[in-house]
């Protein structure tokens, strides 16, 4: 492993930069962040998710959370997304507002994991607020965490079926958007895990591309963990 030293000499080049993040993130250095912290200015969108990814790898959380939130702005839909991601790790629930104005994002998986990021950082009072941000055509994927936040925040039973009919979708991202909700559901709501974990699993044994199955899987591997717990 090189030294700080090298790593900072590399990072200083502009060529080598996402590679030398991705090392550190690889190899966990201590302190990553702070070595992280300058490029998330940097005006290659990649370099500037990379140094997400390092920060957010490392805690705590809320350390950095208002250079973090400066992304929640970042010209770049992924790094946006990052930035909600590091926001509910870091549960900011006093910056909930900060998300807000995503709700009208352009791009509509921005929009739907602002949602996601309400329903985890909110409470039933942002009910009126998301379904006024919610019309006919509203996207697969702001549907989905719609009925993330109607099941967590009202109880409504209704919405994990449509959760997990989402789960046949014919796009696959979609369908891997819904299980990592379902994931999410699950370990809010124990009682539902067993259902979802099956369906989940019978999910897994007719999806038909590569991308589809790493995700399912992957979900499945969480919720086989949560039921181990039970």
């Amino acid at each position: 492993m090189r030294t700080r030293k090298e790593l900072e000499k590399l990072l200083e080049a502009r060529k080598s930069r996402v590679e030398t993040l991705d090392l550190i993130i690889e190899n966990r250095v201590p302190e990553r962040a702070n070595l992280a912290l300058p490029y998330l200015s940097d005006s290659d969108g990649i370099v500037r998710a990379t140094a997400l990814e390092c920060i957010a790898s490392e805690q705590p959380k809320r350390a950095y959370l208002k250079d973090i939130i400066k992304l929640l702005k970042d010209e770049w839909p992924t790094t946006r997304i990052s930035a909600i991601e590091y926001m509910v790790d870091a549960g900011a629930i006093d910056h909930l507002h900060e998300i807000f104005p995503l709700l009208s994002d352009i791009d509509p998986l921005v929009r739907a994991y602002s949602i996601w990021a309400i329903t985890n950082l909110g409470d039933g009072s942002c009910s009126k607020l998301l379904e006024s941000k919610i019309d006919i055509k509203a996207s697969d994927y702001e549907l989905i965490s719609i009925h993330f936040f109607r099941l967590i925040h009202e109880e409504k039973i209704e919405s994990l079926d449509f959760l997990i009919r989402e789960l046949s979708n014919e796009s696959y991202g979609v369908r891997c958007f819904s299980a990592s909700t379902l994931v999410d559901t699950a370990e809010s709501l124990a009682n539902f895990q067993t259902r979802i974990a099956d369906a989940v699993e019978a999910a897994l044994k007719i999806e038909n591309t590569i991308a589809g199955k790493e995700c399912l899987e992957r979900a499945l591997q969480e919720l086989n963990e949560l039921l181990e717990k039970l």
